[in-house]
């Protein structure tokens, strides 16, 4: 059976739920094919890179979020380089490009709460972990040489 495309596109058009015997082994090809295949870099330049795998808190009799957070973002930031996905699996992969450290990852968990994670090795996998948040907000600041909890907003 020939279906002819609309004008303004080139490619052949089957009707839903058609497969070929062509598509149906490419598929198969692809998904044996590239699913053992290791990400290695081979070029010259050794880039960063930093995997996060955010864990949400479970409680007992608390079925708010998931155990890996799906649903939420992750953003990363290291220097003037910016990335931010969705969290729709276990892990999460960022390219850091040049620089040794991720300055912060500002995670988003489905629920709505926000959680950072600073200065963060590049080659390694971090474990994120939920962590709970009090009812009021913290203020937090940085002496010279770490960040520090200066106070609540209740005691201020």
């Amino acid at each position: 059976m020939v279906i002819s495309a609309p004008p303004h596109r080139s490619r052949m058009y089957a009707p839903p739920g058609y497969k070929s015997r062509r598509m149906r082994s490419w598929r198969w090809a692809t998904r044996s094919i590239f699913q053992h295949i290791p990400l290695v870099n081979r070029g010259t330049k050794e880039y960063f890179w930093l995997t996060l795998r955010p864990r949400a808190l479970q409680l007992p009799g608390d079925g708010r979020i998931n155990s890996f957070g799906l649903g939420g973002e992750v953003e990363v930031r290291a220097g003037l380089l910016f990335q931010k996905q969705p969290i729709a699996g276990p892990m999460l992969h960022f390219g850091l490009g040049e620089h040794r450290a991720a300055n912060v990852a500002r995670i988003i968990w489905p629920n709505g709460d926000v959680q950072a994670e600073f200065e963060l090795q590049a080659r390694q996998v971090v474990v994120a972990r939920q962590r709970l948040q009090g009812s009021c907000p913290w203020l937090f600041a940085y002496d010279g040489e770490a960040m520090r909890s200066i106070t609540d907003f209740i005691r201020a």
